[in-house]
């Protein structure tokens, strides 16, 4: 691993090819028949919160082929792969993650004055409440190489045993992404996403958490042909009353099954948010079904192995638009 990781150090000494979107340049023949970029997502309106989903890259492809390895020895070569198969044991060994429609995110921004929209609806039950989110909208946009700007927007629904139900609008979530390392064929993509929950849901009607809370993770992706694997953590910081500070962390292994579905699988840990409350650890399992480039069906579902207990699922649908992406279909 300590190889590795200088390797990756090495690389970023080095002049590199051209970058776009955190993928080598490639060249036109090496262009595939179909693209589909990439893109993310945000989780509930509520203090564990993140979404994304995959698709392929001609990096990983690039990455994967021995063509592309000419000039390193064979030594370089099996490294490699050995890396590669470290990693993917390391996931599958622990469980397997995402963005939405997972709650791990990716450092991966939108295209520069390129746009996500999602439109979905998220659920949480607990054994004290059941928490829906939505319906919800979610917009990301590219203000700058590697900057992406994002916003989520949610109306709530709670049901408590002892407190009832209430309905209305949530907590409003902004943020920031920002890779400050692009991806290579031996050296993972690396981008912060600090994110602020703004109080506009009514804390005494349980619909927020009645004071601004901030989010501050560090987000790690790798591609291998059809493979991705993505994920990393943070802090959130909590002062409202009953709250507590706590970490988080996330890892994800997905894979493209043809042109129109990816399926994946994360495992993702939070520390315990409230006072006197715990800790959990949930596993989910879910996807991306293609319809064209631009037009997704995004869906997820899991449950608590440890801690607090948690069911959870999401259901959304994306669009995408920008400069140039029409000719590409």
């Amino acid at each position: 691993m300590a190889v590795f990781v200088l390797r990756c150090w090495d690389e970023i000494a080095e002049p590199q090819p051209s970058i776009v979107a955190g993928y080598a340049t490639p060249s036109p023949a090496d262009i595939p028949d179909y693209e589909i970029g990439d893109r993310k997502n945000s989780f509930l309106a509520s203090p564990c919160a993140t979404s994304r989903s995959i698709h392929p890259s001609n990096a990983s492809e690039r990455a994967a082929d021995p063509r592309q390895w000419n000039g390193h020895p064979p030594s370089m070569n099996r490294l490699r792969r050995a890396a590669t198969a470290f990693c993917v044991a390391l996931v599958c060994a622990s469980g397997l993650h995402a963005g939405p429609p997972f709650l791990t995110d990716d450092p991966e921004p939108v295209d520069l004055n390129h746009w996500e929209f999602y439109v979905f609806g998220q659920g949480d039950r607990t054994a004290e409440a059941h928490t829906v989110t939505g319906p919800a909208v979610e917009l990301n946009y590219g203000l700058a190489p590697n900057i992406q700007l994002h916003l989520v927007a949610p109306t709530m629904t709670v049901s408590a045993k002892e407190a009832g139900r209430t309905s209305g609008y949530g907590d409003t979530e902004l943020g920031v992404k920002y890779r400050f390392l692009d991806e290579t064929d031996s050296c993972p993509q690396v981008g912060l996403f600090p994110m602020a929950e703004l109080a506009t849901g009514s804390g005494a009607r349980r619909l927020g958490n009645g004071r601004t809370w901030y989010r501050l993770p560090v987000w790690v992706q790798k591609s291998w042909g059809p493979w991705t694997t993505y994920g990393g953590g943070g802090v959130a910081f909590n002062s409202a009353p009953g709250q507590r500070t706590h970490d988080f962390e996330g890892w994800l292994v997905q894979r493209d099954l043809g042109q129109y579905l990816t399926l994946g699988t994360e495992v993702f840990r939070q520390g315990a948010e409230t006072t006197g409350g715990r800790g959990f650890t949930v596993v989910n399992v879910g996807g991306y079904l293609k319809f064209t480039e631009d037009f997704n069906l995004l869906f997820s579902a899991g449950r608590s192995l440890s801690g607090e207990r948690h069911t959870l699922w999401y259901l959304g649908l994306y669009w995408a638009g920008g400069p140039g992406r029409a000719a590409k279909k």
